[in-house]
């Protein structure tokens, strides 16, 4: 006992943390505020099963999916964004000394509730640059909420089977070709252009827009941009970018990277009415 405590005691500030961090052992040390003075035969043999479990436990703790949903994730807290926001910059988690790489392919999607905000918590901004495509999603139509009223009734509404539609080696090859889609110079411009229009707008005479942005896109905005605009082409069978291409994805791209200003929240100024303004403003090659 004298030297397993002596252990612990050693190893405490770096084992609580990421004790704390499970679940599962929450409410085993939720009395331990500090290292025990304390030894009741009880707390010690919780504590010493718990201590056991960390090293491997630590080891098995990453992603193990390529795809990841992050349902509602404004509900998440501090911590939990943070270590999403290394996940998806560095394709790595780190716990404790130990720090581990995601497996390829690796995607994060993610949905955020627009109306309800008790319990949720703003995405900084540095998180919401992170994901490439902000898309909107409305109600379903009438016919489709028929028949999800329809197979809800039934008790069929999970009966969907679900099979693969493609490999990830598939997936591996279609990302290498996409970075052989042809981009030209004056499409690069285009996209430039663009995104600093959503920081200088009164460059691109756009000045009435100048009051409602408060920051405007970042590089990682015109990376995003140019990438989406060969994705698109590449879904449309074609080894070339054309403009329709950054244009028709420019709203996904840019809408979650323009910040308001209180000017444009009190005048109901949105994020797609500033996009569409700017399209329709910077010329077209």
């Amino acid at each position: 006992m004298d030297t397993f405590y002596s252990k612990v005691y050693r190893d405490w500030p770096r084992l609580l943390p990421f004790a704390r961090s499970l679940r599962s052992s929450t409410l085993i040390l939720g009395a331990f505020n500090s290292p025990p003075t304390s030894f009741l035969p009880m707390w010690w043999a919780h504590w010493s099963i718990v201590a056991k479990t960390i090293p491997s436990m630590c080891a098995e703790v990453r992603f193990f999916a390529n795809f990841v949903l992050a349902d509602e994730i404004n509900r998440a807290p501090a911590k939990v964004q943070s270590a999403l926001l290394q996940a998806m910059q560095e394709r790595q988690v780190t716990i404790g000394d130990d720090t581990m790489s995601l497996p390829d392919p690796f995607l994060v999607l993610a949905t955020q509730n627009p109306i309800e905000q008790e319990g949720t918590y703003t995405l900084p901004e540095a998180q919401t640059d992170r994901f490439m495509l902000k898309v909107l999603i409305d109600y379903p139509s009438l016919e489709e909420e028929q028949q999800i009223v329809r197979a809800s009734m039934n008790g069929t509404i999970g009966d969907a089977p679900v099979a693969p539609v493609v490999d990830l080696e598939t997936i591996r090859r279609a990302r290498e070709l996409v970075k052989s889609i042809y981009v030209d110079e004056r499409i690069e411009q285009y996209v430039t252009n663009l995104v600093f229009a959503t920081r200088y707008p009164v460059q691109y005479t756009l000045d009435q827009l100048e009051p409602y942005i408060a920051y405007g896109g970042s590089p990682r905005a015109s990376i995003s941009l140019a990438l989406a605009a060969r994705s698109l082409a590449f879904l449309n069978r074609r080894g070339y970018v054309v403009p329709d291409d950054v244009r028709s994805i420019a709203g996904d791209v840019l809408r979650h990277r323009i910040g308001l200003t209180y000017e444009a929240e009190a005048a109901g100024i949105t994020t797609d009415e500033i996009i569409g303004e700017i399209l329709s403003k910077v010329e077209v090659p």
